[in-house]
């Protein structure tokens, strides 16, 4: 696996911070672990935030030239397991169609009086 050149760093939000290279996501007190993919990933999605990036960007960002047999099969479960991760945070992976992927920040709703 290759890790990807535009998210060698940490990236700071006003809500969260994530660090690639320990593969952490901090969010609302709370520490999620990513696998070193995932962070990848997510690091991809987070350098072009609310921007959907092509599917075979992500694949050749992450996975490389390798010989991966379906490559699509792979980053489909890495976003599906991705997404189980950070469901209650306000972080939401939204798809588009057969083009790709999207990291975009959910509303805040405070709760009601």
């Amino acid at each position: 696996m290759s890790l990807c050149y535009a998210c060698s760093q940490e990236l700071p939000h006003d809500l969260w911070r994530f660090d690639i290279e320990s593969a952490r996501l901090f969010t609302d007190g709370r520490e999620i672990k990513l696998s070193a993919r995932q962070a990848a990933i997510l690091g991809v999605l987070l350098k072009r935030l609310g921007k959907p990036v092509h599917r075979d960007t992500i694949i050749m960002l992450i996975w490389g030239d390798g010989d991966l047999e379906s490559p699509n099969n792979s980053l489909s479960t890495e976003i599906s397991k991705l997404r189980e991760l950070v469901r209650w945070t306000r972080l939401y992976i939204e798809t588009h169609g057969s083009f790709g992927y999207s990291a975009t920040i959910k509303p805040y709703h405070p709760p009601k009086p």
